[in-house]
């Protein structure tokens, strides 16, 4: 019996369809673009680092003290405002409630134009106090959730880099921004800064010029016109934390001149 043979012919190299080198091609160019974005997006967020939560957490560091000892003068100045007019409406003698009235108006009262300026600057400090809370915790929250925890948000190095001028802007310093005490709203931190920073050593003036002193003669003077007080109010808690935070730190630094030269850019 006769063997057949069956010829398989061979294929030539320079016969494979050129759809399939060129799909080759892709997948390379694809691989490069992605590494190309992962760099650049890691540029991104060295350039975040250095640019902003470097300056971000040493301005944290710097105010963690300063926040843990006026934290007690802003609640309890808050308290001694709101328990003080609650008592003054609560006597029930005329000439008690209108001396606590008095009283209030000239130390805690932003709408009497003589208010004297020792308890204006307080009600200053006191404001500035909460915005600075609220920028703050802005600023945390912002921390552990911007846009650059997103490793492929920013795969544009110039785009990453305006991103983070301008949340610069927003959280930490703006030029631009001006204040306005009672008014403003959302400000950055580092120009908060420099209002409270005069402020302080404006207060610190006042305290070793007796200000301080006479803001305790008048609060002694005035409880002694409080005659009801039903729900066993203790003013005295209220007034002597005050009193003590700020007598406590007349002389202490805190190092924001430090913020204001190192980090406004």
């Amino acid at each position: 019996m006769k063997k057949h043979w069956i010829l398989i012919p061979t294929v030539s190299a320079c016969l494979l369809p050129l759809s399939s080198i060129g799909c080759q091609d892709n997948k390379s160019a694809m691989r490069n673009a992605a590494t190309e974005s992962v760099k650049t997006s890691q540029e991104s967020q060295h350039y975040f680092v250095d640019h902003f939560v470097l300056a971000a957490l040493k301005i944290k560091e710097i105010y963690r003290p300063f926040i843990a000892q006026y934290y007690l003068f802003y609640k309890e100045y808050n308290n001694l405002a709101s328990s003080l007019y609650e008592l003054a409406k609560e006597q029930s003698i005329k000439t008690f409630s209108q001396n606590l009235m008095d009283y209030f108006a000239a130390n805690f009262d932003l709408k009497n134009i003589n208010i004297n300026t020792f308890s204006m600057n307080l009600i200053k400090l006191n404001w500035i106090i909460k915005n600075l809370l609220i920028s703050l915790s802005n600023l945390n929250f912002y921390l552990e959730n911007n846009p650059f925890n997103n490793s492929n948000k920013y795969d544009d190095i110039n785009k990453g880099k305006e991103q983070v001028k301008s949340d610069y802007k927003k959280y930490l310093y703006d030029e631009n921004f001006s204040i306005t005490i009672f008014e403003s709203e959302e400000i950055p931190i580092i120009n908060l800064t420099k209002v409270l920073n005069n402020l302080l050593k404006e207060i610190q003036k006042q305290i070793k010029n007796e200000f301080l002193n006479k803001f305790l003669n008048d609060y002694e003077l005035a409880k002694n016109n409080i005659y009801d007080n039903n729900n066993h109010i203790n003013l005295d808690n209220n007034f002597y934390t005050v009193y003590d935070v700020l007598l406590k730190n007349v002389d202490i630094d805190y190092g924001l001149d430090n913020i204001l030269i190192n980090f406004i850019k």
